[in-house]
């Protein structure tokens, strides 16, 4: 980090920057996920999805989702602080640099709940955008297979 720069100002960036990259991170993950989601229940309902019903759910989860997901990651601020280590060369003694760095250090229990949101904030949105690709496939699949009756299920899935 620049040593030009106002401690506060380096302490406020080190809380701040990571903890907004990670809730647009995985405020981003979520919202595929929920298209995604959308998509799959468009094909599961077909001519009876209810379009004004979908806008209302997704002016919903676009206030709640990132509440939820600040709420889950509020502990990242509190526990990142700066550390600054002054390192002597060996062959002048009195040349000294000092390198400034953004750390996190967890207890234990927290790192432990730390893993598990990070956990379910990656393998969520991942096992819905994987769960709704298959219905789309699978319920395209038996659309087709229904309206074109030369071909078999499994030929339409297959395609």
């Amino acid at each position: 980090m620049d040593k030009s720069i106002r401690p506060s100002v380096l302490e406020g960036g080190c809380k701040s920057i990571e903890f907004l990259l990670k809730l647009f991170f995985y405020w981003n993950a979520w919202l595929n996920a929920c298209v995604a989601v959308e998509r799959g229940m468009n094909v599961y309902k077909g001519v009876s999805f209810d379009k004004e019903k979908s806008k209302r759910y997704a002016r919903w989860i676009t206030f709640i989702l990132p509440i939820m997901i600040v709420g889950a990651i509020i502990h990242e601020p509190l526990y990142r602080h700066i550390f600054k280590r002054k390192v002597t060369h060996s062959l002048e003694e009195t040349s000294k640099d000092s390198y400034t760095w953004c750390i996190t250090s967890y207890p234990q229990s927290v790192e432990d709940y730390n893993r598990a949101i990070l956990f379910i904030h990656l393998l969520g949105p991942f096992l819905a955008n994987l769960l709704s690709s298959l219905s789309i496939i699978i319920g395209s699949a038996r659309r087709r297979a229904e309206a074109q009756r030369q071909q078999s299920y499994r030929r339409h899935i297959r395609e």
